[in-house]
């Protein structure tokens, strides 16, 4: 150290600098100050480095904010469907409006929006799924009924068929119950001309027949032969000898009644 008369260089030490700044001689203080102004030059030029870094680094920054900028207001564009503030900071990327926060604050607001429309989609989708399941359950119903109304349709149709057998046996059981109806009644038909003609050979038989006092033979109202009877001509051995004949025509036990 030297006095104020020999120096008044004033450093701080490099060695002490909690000393502050002491009284060096001039020649010290002269290779302190060449020292010095290397050492500032040194640090001056890394912090021009320094500095450069740190503007590259906030060029970057700024580059990624904008690009996160125009990344939120598609999102946005895409959420709400109108690109209006899209098209605005493209034409003004420095306007207040769309400064980081802002358009981090309303993309907040839009995902707080989106997450609740996709909890109430969520919630319809559940719903779906399970109107899906009862309807699937329905239509297990509906095809299993379907099968048993096949099942049945197929005895309905066995039993038509029987049916339309049976019915066609029925008309077939009429067409011959006509056919025999008409049968009988030509058969009736051909007794009652029978019975006629068997009349009309009695009557002429009777007509033809000579009378030999058999008994009375008067016709009555409706002009028909009255009845008489024919004997076979055995003497009854009950009847009294040499009889007439009337006597033994009343005991013959054969006779013939003629109508």
């Amino acid at each position: 150290l030297v006095c104020d008369g020999c120096s008044r260089h004033r450093v701080r030490l490099p060695a002490n600098p909690q000393a502050g700044k002491v009284r060096v001689c001039d020649s010290c203080a002269s290779a302190l100050g060449e020292d010095h102004a290397t050492a500032v030059e040194e640090d001056l030029a890394v912090n021009a480095e320094i500095i450069k870094q740190i503007q590259r680094a906030l060029k970057t920054m700024h580059e990624e904010c904008d690009a996160y900028k125009a990344v939120l207001l598609e999102l946005d564009a895409e959420a709400t469907g109108d690109r209006e503030p899209l098209d605005r900071y493209l034409q003004d990327p420095e306007a207040d409006a769309f400064s980081f926060a802002v358009l981090r604050e309303r993309a907040e607001l839009q995902w707080a929006s989106l997450l609740r429309d996709m909890e109430r989609e969520c919630a319809r989708c559940a719903e779906l799924v399970e109107h899906g399941r009862r309807a699937k359950a329905d239509l297990d119903d509906v095809a299993r009924q379907e099968e048993e109304l096949l099942a049945a349709k197929s005895d309905l149709d066995v039993k038509l068929g029987a049916m339309d057998r049976a019915r066609a046996e029925r008309d077939e059981l009429v067409r011959q119950e006509a056919e025999l109806g008409q049968a009988v009644a030509a058969a009736r038909r051909q007794v009652k001309d029978l019975e006629l003609e068997r009349r009309e050979r009695q009557e002429q038989q009777a007509q033809r027949r000579p009378r030999f006092g058999l008994g009375d033979r008067s016709a009555g109202s409706s002009g028909t032969p009255a009845p008489f009877t024919i004997s076979t001509g055995r003497q009854d051995n009950l009847l009294p000898r040499g009889g007439g004949v009337r006597e033994r025509l009343d005991g013959c036990r054969r006779q013939c009644a003629l109508m």
